[in-house]
């Protein structure tokens, strides 16, 4: 870093010992001998070989008040931009996060379908069983009463049996 301040006051040095000087043909700029590898214009040369120019104000770099506080102001501001951005965007995450939970907690919505489907299942199994029941204590009854109808004919038939013959008569 300190190469090129070096560098730069050798060269300011050399500018100023030096008279300026004067093209002596037309406006062309004398170039030095090693024009080829300067990476300057020759209107740049022309502005620094003109000393007396009113463009050309040498100044002492480490004579110019310090730039660090300035330096640290814009940085202090940059960084509170960025915490103030920080802080909306979490608050932008934090909200859609409260959002996303929201979403995602079930509602009485959510159950219609499986409460519909379980009820009308669970009366269809209670429909069918009820059915199955009936029918087997039909059976049941259509047993009983055939033993009930054979108990009596048997004793309708002791009671015949028991009876008194009657008189005949001639045509019976």
């Amino acid at each position: 870093m300190l190469q090129p301040r070096i560098r730069y006051f050798s060269a300011l040095r050399v500018l100023r010992s030096k008279s300026p000087r004067v093209p002596q043909a037309g406006n062309q700029v004398e170039q030095p001998a090693d024009a080829e590898e300067s990476p300057l214009s020759p209107a740049e040369l022309e502005a620094i070989n003109n000393i007396q120019s009113s463009l050309y104000q040498p100044s002492d770099p480490f004579l110019e008040p310090s730039k660090a506080d300035l330096i640290q102001q814009k940085i202090d501001a940059i960084s509170q931009k960025l915490e103030r951005q920080k802080q909306l965007e979490q608050a932008k995450y934090q909200k859609l996060m409260e959002e996303q939970e929201q979403a995602l907690r079930p509602t009485l919505s959510d159950y219609k379908r499986p409460i519909t489907s379980f009820l009308l299942l669970g009366s269809g199994v209670y429909l069918l069983l009820q059915y199955a029941w009936t029918y087997l204590e039909g059976e049941e009854h259509i047993i009983a009463m055939e033993q009930k109808t054979r108990e009596y004919e048997k004793e309708i038939q002791t009671l015949l049996d028991q009876q008194v013959p009657k008189k005949k008569w001639f045509w019976n």
